[in-house]
């Protein structure tokens, strides 16, 4: 994708995934406060900082600007960029192209996906629930899958299978690198939605 195509879709994500993230943020405290639960905002962070990426994953990848809802009400825009559901058929012909015009759909593709891997563990932890390798591998499947079938119905993309692939591997490399940094640093949360405010009770 062009620069010039890539700073508009980045200028909106910039203004709009803080909103959402802090919108959830508010109403977590409003939860836990009128629950009478206890509010631990490093915990709670983890949560926001995950509506912030899932955000800003959906502004940037899928909810791009320009999209006729008109047309996709009526289906014109369904499969405008095409599907391509041969593996490595695409990177391979970008690959001839040389090894920049790869960068991106590769790299990319990984890089975005890096986050889920280490936020959706986090959050499993703090909601005392066992961690899994293979659930991030399904989860990164499926929210790519969503991601890759949006853009076919709305038209806002390519929804190419080798996408899917990079994403999921991007998911993987988080995980193992969740694991590292926890083993590591000994990551320790409190399960804020189990203990009831001392001065509630």
């Amino acid at each position: 994708m062009p620069v010039h195509q890539i700073l508009p879709i980045l200028s909106r994500a910039a203004l709009w995934a803080p909103a959402a993230a802090a919108a959830f943020l508010a109403w977590r405290w409003l939860f836990c406060r009128l629950k009478g639960k206890s509010f631990n905002w490093y915990n709670e962070l983890w949560f926001t900082a995950t509506v912030f990426y899932f955000a800003t994953l959906f502004l940037i990848t899928v909810s791009r600007p320009g999209i006729d809802w008109a047309a996709v009400a009526e289906g014109r825009h369904r499969g405008r960029y095409g599907l391509q559901l041969i593996p490595f058929f695409v990177t391979i012909k970008q690959l001839r192209g040389g090894w920049l015009k790869l960068f991106y759909p590769v790299a990319g593709n990984i890089a975005w996906f890096i986050p889920l891997g280490i936020l959706l563990p986090a959050c499993w932890q703090i909601k005392n629930q066992p961690v899994s390798g293979r659930k991030v591998l399904l989860i990164s499947l499926l929210v790519s899958l969503g991601i890759e079938t949006l853009q076919w119905l709305w038209g806002t993309g390519v929804s190419d299978i080798d996408d899917v692939i990079f994403n999921v591997i991007g998911g993987i490399l988080g995980y193992g690198l969740y694991r590292l940094f926890a083993r590591r640093s000994n990551w320790r949360f409190a399960h804020c939605d189990c203990r009831k405010r001392k001065d509630l009770i």
